[in-house]
C-alpha cells in the first residue's frame, strides 16, 4: 500500500536517479518538477538545499544549451518556419525585448512555456552574452527557490489538513491545476494587453 512513509523511502533509496530526474525535469520543464521536488523536500525524501542546487545546476544547463541552440539555428536555418514562431510568440509577449533585453530575459523564466522560446531567441539574436547570462543566473537562482519552496509550503499545508495519502494526492493535483490555471491567466492577460508587432527580422543586434 502507499503511504508517504513508502514515497519516502523509495526515493531515499534511489536518491541518485530521483536528483537526476529533478535535473532532467528542470532541464526540459521546470515547474512541475519543482513543485514535486518541494514536495519531497518537506517528507524528507529530498534535502532542500540539495534538490535546490540540483534544480539551480538543470536550470544554467538548459541557459547555455538553448543560447547555443539559438546560434545553431541563426547560422544554419536563418529563415526557418520553428524561429519565426519564435519571434512572433516573444514579440507578442515580450515586446520590449529589444529595449530592455535584461528585463525581459529575466521576466520570461516566470511566465510558463515562454522561457525555452526566450532562450532560443536570445541566441538566434546574439543578445551579448555577459548580458544574457547575468540575467539567467538571477533569474533561476530565483525562480528555483521560489517554486521549490511553494512546493515545500504546499506540503506542510496539506499535510496538516489530512495526514491520509489519498487526500494528500487529491489536494496536491487540485493545487497543480490551480497553479496552472493561473500561469494561464497571466499569460493571457499579458498577450491580449500588448500590441501586436512586426516579425523581427532584421534588426537583430550584437554589442
Amino acid at each position: 500500500m502507499i503511504s508517504f512513509h513508502a514515497i519516502t523511502t523509495f526515493v531515499q533509496n534511489h536518491e541518485l536517479v530521483g536528483y537526476i530526474i529533478v535535473f532532467l525535469g528542470v532541464f526540459l520543464e521546470g515547474e512541475f518538477t519543482l513543485l514535486v521536488a518541494g514536495v519531497l523536500a518537506h517528507l524528507s525524501a529530498f534535502t532542500f538545499g540539495e534538490a535546490y542546487l540540483v534544480a539551480l545546476a538543470g536550470g544554467l544547463t538548459k541557459t547555455i544549451v538553448g543560447y547555443r541552440f539559438g546560434r545553431f539555428l541563426r547560422a544554419k536555418y536563418p529563415k526557418s518556419r520553428f524561429f519565426r514562431f519564435v519571434v512572433r510568440k516573444v514579440n507578442t509577449l515580450l515586446p520590449q525585448f529589444k529595449e530592455r533585453p535584461f528585463w525581459s530575459i529575466f521576466i520570461s523564466k516566470f511566465i510558463f512555456g515562454l522561457n525555452n522560446l526566450v532562450l532560443i531567441y536570445a541566441g538566434f539574436a546574439k543578445v551579448r552574452r555577459s548580458m544574457y547570462y547575468r540575467a539567467e543566473l538571477i533569474s533561476n537562482v530565483t525562480w528555483s527557490f521560489l517554486v521549490l519552496g511553494l512546493g515545500f509550503v504546499f506540503s506542510v499545508a496539506a499535510f496538516n489538513i489530512s495526514h491520509d495519502i489519498r487526500k494528500f494526492m487529491l489536494l496536491f493535483f487540485a493545487f497543480l491545476i490551480g497553479f496552472i490555471i493561473v500561469q494561464r491567466i497571466i499569460h493571457f492577460i499579458i498577450e491580449i494587453a500588448e500590441t501586436k508587432l512586426d516579425i523581427l527580422e532584421k534588426d537583430i543586434w550584437e554589442e
